[in-house]
């Protein structure tokens, strides 16, 4: 990772909100989503991609759900976890791959 995408990933994923103002996040959402021609971004898409992307990545739920401050595993789940397109990906090739081995 470049220095900006680190500086960028600090920003989005591990400052603590008590360290900037939420006005300050969401003005800075919505004038990407102007220059990108973005109808609706909101700065908490960013919470619920990261835990996608951690969920993809291997990360066990306990893990993911100690870092979003959750009391249980099972609100992280219900709300957050969502199936990704690679996720689906990787289980329909695990099982084709059991299928032809029949």
């Amino acid at each position: 990772m470049g220095s900006t995408t680190i500086q960028f990933y600090l920003f989005i994923f591990q400052v603590s909100w008590s360290a900037i103002a939420r006005q300050n996040v969401y003005w800075w959402v919505t004038r990407i989503a102007k220059k990108i021609n973005a109808l609706y971004i909101h700065q908490h898409l960013f919470r619920h991609t990261h835990v996608s992307l951690l969920a993809e990545a291997g990360v066990p739920l306990p893990v993911i759900t100690e870092r979003l401050g959750h009391a249980s595993t099972k609100i992280t789940e219900e709300i957050y976890l969502h199936i990704t397109k690679t996720t689906k990906e990787n289980y329909l090739h695990k099982f084709n791959r059991i299928v032809e081995n029949l």
